[in-house]
């Protein structure tokens, strides 16, 4: 396997972009009710953070899994698991904080957008409403509590799991070598008796697909007659990730079939299936390695973190201008104003990039290095 698969960068990419529209219409409209087509039906995968965060989430298991698949000893000691850690550590944290910091200047000069046409709804409004304690913005920058009060990131709670449990990963990774079995046997008593999170869930599917990954290649080809599992797969897959507008769809309503817990489950299996998928399907792979498609997966931890900062302080003035040149209808706005946020995002995402991220990846990477240098020599850090 490469170093990188590029068609998951575009996946992530194309994830983050999910997440930028679904807080769009969070932000400006329409509500459910006004967009059942949208809602309720397959197009939901179109603007559904939930069941992005949990392609985010199977991706990093993925991806994490994927060094340590191919060098069993990659963290034999406990020196090297350390350098491991820091690695991820800093490739989250640093970005994080200066986004946070980004948002604290926004706050403190208030900086937030005009009123609007369309308006911004109470979800938006209510984001930055309050100064933070020194204490509390502590908290949000160690993600201790970044979801009390408002955060001045809202994101920052996926990358609470995304940290902690990225340091399971190794420990996943052992399991799967000695059986894929012992991953949900893991997974239920983590759940049950541990207290782990229910995205451990996702992790451990990522995990189970590189795995998979890793020994499929070993064998023969498959038989004719089963050349086609990986296009059903994919249909099952896409259809469990957009369960939120799939359910209604066919019909299948009531509190229990859109619990959150429900949902999340269903999205994250349907994640992984769509990632086993793709890993199957050459063709796929291919159309997802186009240069753009690429070059949005380079940039999407950007486009993840400064999203809502551009959607507080840009997007009223967007539409506000986009009114006085003259654009009458207010559903023309809503839709050039969703293109100038993603095209400012993107540009802001490319700059974060390189000035940010890649010397937190630089960083983190030597650093890592640095903590096993004397007890594995020169062995790599997890990629990013």
């Amino acid at each position: 396997m490469s170093e990188r698969v590029t068609w998951m960068d575009s996946v992530r990419g194309i994830a983050a972009l999910i997440v930028v529209f679904g807080h769009w219409i969070a932000a400006f409209g329409p509500t459910r009710t006004e967009f059942p087509a949208l809602w309720n039906s397959p197009l939901a995968l179109l603007a559904d953070g939930f069941a992005a965060v949990s392609l985010f989430f199977v991706l990093s298991g993925i991806v994490l899994a994927r060094k340590p698949l191919r060098d069993p000893g990659a963290f034999r000691t406990a020196r090297a698991y350390l350098g491991f850690a820091f690695a991820r550590a800093a490739r989250i944290l640093l970005p994080y904080w200066a986004v946070l910091g980004l948002a604290t200047l926004i706050l403190q000069g208030d900086l937030r957008g005009p009123p609007s046409s369309p308006a911004a709804s109470s979800w938006l409004n209510d984001f930055w409403s309050q100064s933070r304690s020194p204490g509390n913005w502590l908290k949000q920058a160690w993600l201790t509590d970044p979801l009390r009060p408002r955060p001045l990131v809202p994101q920052a709670w996926t990358l609470v799991f995304e940290l902690t449990l990225s340091l399971l990963v190794p420990v996943l990774v052992v399991l799967a070598q000695r059986s894929l079995f012992l991953l949900p046997v893991f997974v239920l008593l983590g759940i049950n008796l541990w207290g782990l999170p229910s995205f451990v869930v996702a992790f451990a599917l990522g995990v189970a697909v590189a795995r998979a990954s890793e020994i499929a290649p070993r064998h023969a080809a498959p038989a004719r007659g089963i050349r086609w599992l990986p296009w059903g797969a994919l249909g099952i897959g896409g259809a469990l990730y957009a369960w939120r507008g799939v359910a209604p769809w066919l019909g299948l309503t009531g509190p229990a079939i859109q619990d959150e817990g429900v949902v999340w489950y269903v999205t994250m299996a349907g994640s992984g299936i769509l990632l086993w998928a793709l890993s199957n399907l050459p063709r796929a792979q291919r159309f997802l390695s186009m240069r753009a498609l690429v070059y949005l997966g380079r940039v999407s931890f950007g486009v993840y973190l400064l999203h809502m900062l551009v959607l507080v302080t840009v997007a009223p003035h967007a539409l506000n201008l986009l009114e006085e040149a003259g654009v009458a209808s207010e559903r023309a706005r809503w839709w050039l104003g969703f293109l100038v946020v993603v095209a400012l995002t993107l540009g802001l995402a490319e700059v974060f990039f390189r000035l940010v991220e890649q010397p937190a990846i630089r960083l983190g990477r030597y650093a890592g290095k640095r903590i096993q240098k004397s007890v594995i020599g020169s062995g790599s850090t997890s990629e990013s």
